[in-house]
């Protein structure tokens, strides 16, 4: 079985066995696919001016509690990188790089993955092209960063400030990554490859967001293109695929049929 849902920001809660019972008959050959944001994977590996030491250890065991929790859970979870994600750690050699149902993955626990882009993943028969990153939505009044200050005095000033001014920001490496919409050429060049190898046709493409065309119809023209939305209109355009998933739009819903958008809800695919 495979089944899907939208972001998780680090909060599982959605997979107890009173909210998600289907999980009882599930093995870890049952796949639940995450359209990103999964969140799981956040705080900084290293001390920062806004945590100090003692507050990062404790943050990092919470957050591996929570891992902790998914791995006890009876199926096998994927996903794909959104925009809330510690892209650095990812980045890093922190996780270990794994051959996964015909594609890479990074493995975070052992039912735990993250989906490398541009790879096909063949789930038994079941064809899915992953792709990960996204726009911020919630950086329009702009992103902090520590290098523009002479001081961590002066940087906390700055970010005291803008948080009581309740402005639209977040934090460079601490709250907001550059990678989030900067495909790699080596992504991008792997992608097409590994599609070209499957003929361009896949059963499903996950990713976080939505082609551009596709965007522009459900927002009414509110989001502009970027980098991430251009390369998928690409896709769109060039592959054969029979359901497009993503998350990011914290909601539920279907555009021409076949682009599913998903925040809470579980839906089985396959």
């Amino acid at each position: 079985m495979i089944f899907a849902t939208g972001d998780t920001h680090a909060d599982f809660r959605r997979f107890s066995n009173h909210i998600f019972p289907e999980q009882k008959e599930m093995t870890r050959d049952d796949i639940i696919l995450i359209a990103g944001d999964f969140g799981g994977i956040w705080y900084p590996n290293a001390p920062h001016p806004l945590m100090d030491e003692r507050r990062r250890s404790d943050c990092i065991k919470v957050e591996n509690a929570e891992l902790d929790v998914l791995s006890n859970r009876k199926p096998t979870f994927c996903y794909v990188l959104g925009n809330h994600e510690n892209w650095n750690r990812y980045d890093s050699d922190e996780f270990k790089t794994v051959d996964f149902y015909g594609g890479k993955a990074k493995q975070i626990r052992d039912n735990v993955y993250m989906l490398m882009s541009g790879y096909v993943f063949d789930f038994n028969g079941y064809k899915v092209y992953a792709f990960g990153g996204a726009s911020s939505h919630d950086i329009s009044d702009g992103i902090l960063d520590r290098a523009d200050f002479d001081s961590d005095e002066d940087f906390k000033k700055a970010y005291k400030k803008w948080n009581k001014e309740r402005t639209f920001f977040r934090i460079k490496d601490f709250s907001w990554w550059e990678r989030e919409c900067k495909p790699t050429d080596e992504e991008i060049a792997r992608g097409w490859k590994n599609l070209e190898e499957h003929e361009n046709r896949v059963d499903l493409v996950l990713t976080h967001c939505l082609p551009q065309s596709v965007a522009s119809v459900y927002s009414h023209g509110m989001y502009k293109p970027d980098n991430v939305t251009r390369y998928l209109q690409m896709v769109s355009e060039t592959v054969d695929f029979k359901n497009w998933i993503c998350g990011h739009y914290h909601d539920n819903t279907t555009i021409m049929g076949k682009f599913h958008i998903l925040y809470e809800q579980i839906i089985q695919i396959h």
